[in-house]
């Protein structure tokens, strides 16, 4: 199939034309993506990486501003959805949390100027961005918390990792409203799951953790989950999974 092919997407209804600066979108990935990008030396494809994740930012902040705008009018609905959220998930091919996720980041947008502006920039990347968005609506909808104010955790976002950003995040709703994290804390502990189904030669664990949950057992795991030494040729995952084991083992033992 040649790119002019796969200018069109199967999915396009007849009626449809896309914007121009879509369809100017459209040409310049595909012509990305079919580019060879092979002898790259490792320092350059790692600051390559670096680039591509900040253009994709741009692109989720636009996605998030369109989403949010398509929310705002009764579109979804007329068209048979539940709710945006479910049409965004089901026709965009997104997970729930992920719909919710940008269509409350684009909601958020006008009420964190400094930080979209941080992601255009490159000093923090869009997941910090929907960390903030998600606990600025937090705070906003809470009738005891006081004014969100993006600075304290603009400062945070800038030097922190996602994952340890995160935490800031949690920080900062519970300074803000404790009673009201406290509630979404509870709620969330009460669909708290794990089972252990049989398979041929083993066990399948499947569960669900709260974010606190999931915290503290990594926070267990992981030191039992480092490498015993340069000869220590075990994968991550079975790192993890004999870390378990030993963390078990302990409790047993005591």
């Amino acid at each position: 199939m040649s790119d002019s092919d796969r200018t069109v997407s199967p999915n396009r209804p007849a009626w449809y034309t896309p914007s121009p600066k879509l369809e100017a979108l459209r040409a310049a990935m595909l012509q990305f993506v079919s580019t060879p990008d092979e002898g790259r030396d490792p320092a350059d494809r790692g600051q390559d990486l670096k680039e591509f994740r900040h253009l994709l930012d741009l692109g989720e902040l636009d996605f998030s501003e369109s989403a949010a705008a398509f929310a705002a009018t009764e579109e979804a609905e007329r068209q048979g959805s539940a709710s945006t959220v479910d049409w965004v998930r089901h026709e965009t091919h997104m997970s729930g949390a992920a719909a919710l996720s940008a269509i409350r980041v684009g909601e958020q947008m006008a009420s964190l100027p400094e930080s979209v502006a941080a992601v255009r920039s490159g000093e923090i990347g869009y997941a910090h961005l929907a960390l903030m968005a998600s606990t600025a609506a937090a705070v906003t909808e809470s009738q005891f918390a006081p004014p969100f104010d993006e600075q304290p955790l603009l400062a945070k976002a800038r030097e922190h990792s996602v994952s340890r950003f995160s935490h800031d995040c949690h920080h900062a709703r519970h300074a803000a409203d404790a009673a009201g994290f406290l509630a979404e804390h509870l709620t969330a502990v009460e669909w708290r799951s794990f089972e252990m189904n049989p398979c041929p030669g083993g066990v399948v664990l499947r569960g669900r953790l709260d974010t606190v949950g999931a915290a503290t057992l990594r926070s267990a795991l992981e030191p039992l989950a480092s490498k015993a030494g340069a000869e220590d040729t075990r994968r991550r995952k079975r790192r993890m999974a004999d870390a378990l084991i030993e963390l078990a083992n302990h409790g047993l033992d005591s």
